[in-house]
């Protein structure tokens, strides 16, 4: 069982065919030959058209705001200002949250019951391009890319929180006959 688990990692890695004598050692399976990783213009399409690009820090397109203003951070307050500002929400004099029509009619304020607004969504992301394609040294194909978010009118509100070009690292993963997405994470 312990030769067959590194076979058939190596035969995936191949691309499902056999790769021609079994490797018996760890020297030989870590000798053996890896699946090239997909040039820069395959990759870019793996990971903007994937899900983990999609899940990746999701909840920042969103924002919660608690409907009593004692319960607001210093940067929460600025936004609950500029929301009231543009006519989504008011405070009345008591220093609750009070939804205008104009949010009240919008399906991204989603009063929730414990006290808090969700607002969502505020942004989306978009993919800008890939900078490199490279292997780590276990051998897994890794994609720099640069991504942006796109915040929507609600979301430009909220200051400089979607400013600027954000930067991660998707590493690939080789199923035997495609790659796909294994995870996403800031680049530092």
């Amino acid at each position: 069982m312990k030769r067959i688990a590194p076979l058939l990692l190596l035969i995936l890695a191949c691309g499902g065919e056999s790769p021609g004598p079994v490797p018996t050692t760890a020297s030989e399976v870590a000798r053996a030959p890896l699946a090239q990783p997909p040039p820069a213009d395959q990759a870019a399409r793996i990971v903007s058209e994937s899900a983990e690009f999609s899940d990746y820090q999701f909840t920042r397109a969103a924002f919660t705001l608690p409907m009593q203003e004692s319960a607001m951070t210093a940067e929460v307050k600025a936004f609950s200002r500029a929301l009231a500002k543009a006519g989504w929400i008011g405070i009345d004099g008591a220093g609750h949250v009070v939804l205008t029509e104009k949010a009240k009619k919008d399906r991204r304020f989603l009063l929730r019951p414990n006290g808090f607004l969700d607002i969502v969504p505020i942004a989306k992301k978009e993919f800008i391009g890939v900078q490199a394609v490279h292997v780590n040294p276990e051998g897994q194909p890794l994609v720099d890319f640069r991504w942006k978010w796109v915040a929507n009118e609600i979301g430009a509100l909220a200051g400089d929180r979607y400013s600027g070009e954000q930067f991660a690292i998707a590493t690939l993963l080789w199923d035997g006959s495609q790659w796909s997405v294994l995870r996403i994470t800031p680049k530092p």
